[in-house]
Formats: structure tokens, sequence, C-alpha cells
């Protein structure tokens, strides 16, 4: 089942949680054997945005120091800004534990600014609406490039979503 109708069934029936905790424990399971592996590892809005979960990804990165560097955290834009101050103490927690932190599908949402600022992230994800066809298309283009220059003055590394082509990658 694809995960983009498994999980709002899963957050409608407050199982998310579980399904986080359990891909969080294989993933870095999966860096622990895998020295040179690096990982993206979606999280649910609801797990975090919920303070009962700090202590259980804290428990499962503890245990693995190593691989939390080689893990990022991605939450997506429109939770990140939902509940601005609980997700910034998530992102503080997850930072000190040595793992990186992206904001999926940027430019998707409601982002401010000021909110992109308060927010201390490693990496945006440039939402891929902006980018399929981004060759062809010059309010696209420009948008990218504001958003790739203001991540650069932020010190945010920028990932691009659907790059399909060397022209789209241009």
């Amino acid at each position: 089942v694809p995960a983009g109708h498994m999980i709002p069934i899963a957050e409608t029936l407050g199982l998310v949680r579980l399904i986080d905790k359990a891909v969080a424990e294989m993933v870095v399971n999966v860096l622990a054997r895998h020295p040179s592996a690096v990982i993206s590892l979606n999280m649910s809005g609801t797990t975090a945005t919920d303070p009962r979960w700090y202590p259980e990804i804290t428990a499962i990165l503890v245990r693995n120091p190593e691989a939390a560097r080689r893990l990022i955290v991605e939450i997506t834009e429109t939770v990140a800004l939902g509940d601005l101050e609980d997700t910034a103490r998530f992102v503080r927690q997850l930072k000190a534990l040595g793992v990186m932190v992206a904001i999926d599908d940027f430019g998707a949402g409601y982002t401010s600014f000021r909110n992109l600022r308060a927010m201390p992230i490693d990496m945006l994800k440039i939402d891929g609406t902006f980018i399929l066809g981004i060759e062809r298309d010059p309010i696209n283009r420009a948008m990218v490039s504001s958003m790739v220059q203001i991540a650069r003055q932020l010190g945010l590394q920028t990932v691009a979503e659907f790059v399909e082509n060397s022209a789209g990658l241009e």
C-alpha cells in the first residue's frame, strides 16, 4: 500500500507514531550496518509535533550516535509551521543528537520568511511542482532561484524534487 494512502489512515486511527517508531528503528539499524550510508526519513506531522515522541526518537538515536549523524529527518512545511514552537523544539532536540533536519515540500505551504529563520533546520527540499517543466516556465525558474538564494543566505542546503533531466537540473 502506498504511504500516501496508508499514513492518513494510520494518523486517523492513532497508529502513525508506531509506524514512525518502527521505521526510525529500521533506518538506524541500516545506518549501523552500512557506515557510508546517509538516509532521509520522512516523519509524519502527528509524530513531529507530539512531545511524547521526543523520548522515543531520542532513545533510538542515543543507542547509535554514529547513525544519528547520517540521518536526515524530513518534516513537511505545513507541519513545521502548524505549531512553530513545538516543531522548533523537536528540531533542536534532533540536531543536538547530530541529526540533520530538512523542510520537505518547501514552497507548497504557507511559509513566511520570518518563520523560516526561526526554524533551526539544515536543508530545504523544494517542492517538485516548481521543478517539473522548469526549463519552460520562467516564473518557476524565478521562484526556485529566489528560494535557493534565500537558502544560501541562511546557510541551508537545498534539494530539488522531481529533477527529471539535465535541462531541469541546469
